[in-house]
């Protein structure tokens, strides 16, 4: 049972394939448009924070809610580099979340979540990460 609950709303960058877990810098290379256009976002009005997730099926190329993941991660935007096909991201994972709605605002994802502070995974989500590796 978690022992805090906090919503939030923010920007959310959709991997296709990459999972992020708290604790654990990792670098994201951005290439869509709606995935730039989150990044920005999250510079300029959310204190670099973001929510990350996978997409269920990396052949998609614009996902909608029921093609993502529902639990992500929240992370802070640490630097950013400018590369000819997008923008490469360094993050630093803080929390675990669980995403309940996605909108679109201004050309990018927005999710809503609350922070899941779980000390042990069930065994769909084990089986999950497993069938991901």
């Amino acid at each position: 049972m978690p022992d805090k609950i906090e919503s939030l709303t923010l920007p959310l960058l959709i991997t296709r394939g990459l999972v992020v877990y708290p604790n654990n810098p990792q670098m994201i290379d951005a290439g869509r448009s709606f995935t730039i256009n989150a990044f920005k976002a999250s510079r300029s009005g959310a204190n670099s924070l973001i929510i990350v997730t996978a997409q269920t099926n990396p052949d998609i190329e614009r996902p909608d809610f029921n093609s993502i993941y529902k639990f992500g991660t929240l992370c802070r935007i640490t630097s950013a580099s400018d590369r000819a096909d997008g923008i490469k991201i360094r993050i630093e994972p803080l929390e675990r979340v669980e995403i309940t709605a996605l909108t679109e605002n201004d050309g990018y994802f927005v999710a809503s979540a609350h922070v899941n502070n779980v000390t042990e995974p069930d065994e769909t989500t084990n089986q999950v990460i497993i069938d991901m590796l």
